[in-house]
């Protein structure tokens, strides 16, 4: 069981150590058996006095009676239980009676199948799943209460058992404090076949202990009132939409610009699909500086990640339609200024198009995979603040993505478009 109540039983440590100190006062829930009766007449009261009116011939056949109790190097092999094993109370398994129960409610389970399949109500009996579904259906009066399962949890309805509290309580004596565990309170099983509702009553004369030492009831923590979130103020908020705004009203102005003046040499020279390519680019890297404003305070987590995946989205596509644009009217003007023959030559929307479709296939293509592989997520974080009773004071929230899952694809974007710039003035 692990860290159970028995640990405490009979525990001493320095008075004011930290383990007598965190010992004060636990706690400790568990299933337990049942409890005796004076009438003596109970299912648990039958099966504990059968374990104690055990004989010394099964503790003989316990210790291997008649067989070598050492090996080679004389370490015991076999347990070896005193003359008095089963009637040391103490000594009894917590979980003896929850053992005899379950052994029978298969028994009664066997049982069932094989009348079932001797009335041919049911195929042969080759699996565990047709004994598991009749040991679920078993409902009897074992000896640790009222034996019901509970279909979906495959467990037994906490109703029907019985729970006790252990309360470990320290006595202080000169420099050593000393542990003991006592029951102080329990349930009252609910006879009935579909009950789940647990009723607590008080041991008579007992009483719980806090880590106080007093039996008085420990106040609540109080509430934390100055929790740090690190949300984005509505200040920089503020500051971070005007500049996203400008960006649009720019961009949705040149654009209106260009298709007014369309028809006009200089217009016609700069080819107005290039000018409507590059004002499209723009508008969307200037949508990263509203994703990044969003965070929990202002739109649910699930939102939140949306927009931690949106970033990269808006600022490659834009990048595309702005600098491929670019990179064609450069790449030209290069040639231009590197031709001997001084030939006419004409930019036009084929030289665009090649570089701009390639780049935006690539780019959508590692932005698909991204998104669909590992995506960012929006995450909080607790930083190092902490109250004097350990309590986290501060957190902050930011699109997160495990180093090795994001890097291979930020490095791919940068490959795919960073040599358009380069490649532009060469």
């Amino acid at each position: 069981d692990g860290f159970g109540p028995d640990y405490f039983n009979d525990k001493s440590f320095p008075a004011g150590s930290p383990l007598a100190i965190a010992s004060q006062g636990l706690g400790v829930i568990m299933a337990h058996g049942g409890k005796r009766t004076e009438a003596g007449d109970t299912g648990y009261d039958r099966i504990i006095n059968s374990w104690t009116q055990q004989t010394d011939q099964t503790v003989d056949y316990m210790n291997c009676v008649g067989h070598p109790k050492t090996n080679s190097l004389n370490t015991s092999i076999y347990y070896q239980a005193e003359n008095d094993f089963f009637q040391d109370i103490d000594l009894i398994p917590a979980k003896l009676v929850f053992f005899y129960d379950s052994i029978i409610a298969f028994g009664l389970a066997a049982c069932d199948l094989l009348t079932e399949e001797e009335a041919g109500s049911t195929g042969p009996i080759n699996g565990g799943e047709k004994l598991i579904n009749a040991f679920l259906r078993q409902e009897f009066m074992g000896s640790s209460g009222f034996i019901s399962m509970d279909p979906e949890t495959h467990s037994r309805r906490p109703g029907s058992a019985l729970f006790v509290v252990y309360n470990a309580q320290g006595t202080t004596d000169g420099n050593t404090t000393s542990f003991t565990r006592d029951i102080v309170s329990h349930t009252v099983p609910v006879s009935t076949s579909n009950s789940t509702d647990i009723i607590w009553v008080d041991v008579p004369g007992e009483t719980y202990y806090y880590s106080d030492n007093t039996t008085n009831f420990p106040y609540p923590l109080p509430k934390i009132t100055d929790f740090n979130e690190n949300h984005i103020s509505p200040a920089v908020r503020g500051v971070f939409l005007f500049f996203a705004s400008v960006i649009f009203a720019l961009s949705l102005f040149f654009s209106g610009w260009t298709f007014y003046h369309r028809k006009k040499r200089v217009i016609q020279s700069s080819q107005p699909l290039f000018l409507y390519m590059i004002c499209a680019g723009t508008l969307l890297m200037g949508a990263t500086i509203v994703t990044l404003s969003v965070d929990d305070s202002i739109a649910s987590e699930q939102a939140c990640s949306v927009a931690c995946m949106l970033n990269p989205w808006f600022f490659a596509i834009g990048f595309v339609f702005a600098f491929s644009s670019l990179f064609a009217k450069e790449w030209r003007i290069n040639k231009l200024f590197h031709n001997p023959s001084m030939t006419r030559m004409k930019v036009t929307t084929r030289d665009v198009s090649v570089p701009f479709v390639v780049l935006l296939v690539l780019n959508v293509l590692v932005l698909s995979i991204w998104t669909g592989l590992s995506p960012l997520i929006w995450d909080r974080f607790y930083v190092g603040t902490i109250d004097k009773y350990g309590r986290n004071l501060e957190s902050v929230g930011k699109c997160v993505g495990e180093a090795e899952d994001w890097a291979p694809y930020v490095g791919i974007l940068l490959f795919i478009n960073m040599p358009m710039v380069g490649l532009a003035s060469l």
